[in-house]
């Protein structure tokens, strides 16, 4: 049975394999892989994070896709530093950034960006609806208005 483009994706281990295969596969046109192979890094990078809980997992998750993405546009050496920084003024409690950020009346630069890019699965706003009960009704009420649900 031939492989499928998922299979090839989950074959990278590392963040540098899955660099590799997001580079082969732009150069064969294969766009699919292209953001498989992307999205596995960013799971591969949040879980080399450290975070113990599946939701902060997650949350990590939607900023090393945020960072990936904007690298993937070139700006190369591109960090959500604000939001790294919001993190640590916070004990390192990315929980209640995430519920900060979303409560906003106005979503982050990204917002629309990760949607286009076929990443919406790592906004924060999916996050906020996946957990409610971590978060505020503020929150979850930002999260429904911004992606119509």
């Amino acid at each position: 049975m031939a492989k499928t483009n998922q299979d090839y994706a989950e074959t990278a281990k590392t963040p540098a394999q899955c660099d590799s295969l997001i580079a082969n596969a732009l150069k064969a046109g294969n766009s699919e892989l292209a953001l498989l192979a992307r999205k596995r890094k960013i799971v591969l990078q949040a879980a080399q994070h450290g975070a113990t809980k599946h939701v902060e997992v997650e949350a990590w998750n939607g900023i090393y896709a945020i960072e990936e993405h904007r690298r993937s546009q070139g700006k190369t050496h591109w960090r959500a530093n604000y939001t790294r920084r919001a993190i640590a003024n916070r004990n390192g409690d990315i929980v209640s950034t995430v519920d900060d950020t979303v409560s906003r009346a106005a979503p982050t630069d990204g917002f629309q960006e990760m949607i286009d890019a076929g990443l919406e699965e790592f906004l924060w706003e999916r996050l906020v609806l996946r957990f409610p009960e971590q978060f505020s009704s503020r929150a979850i009420e930002q999260a429904r208005l911004r992606l119509n649900e």
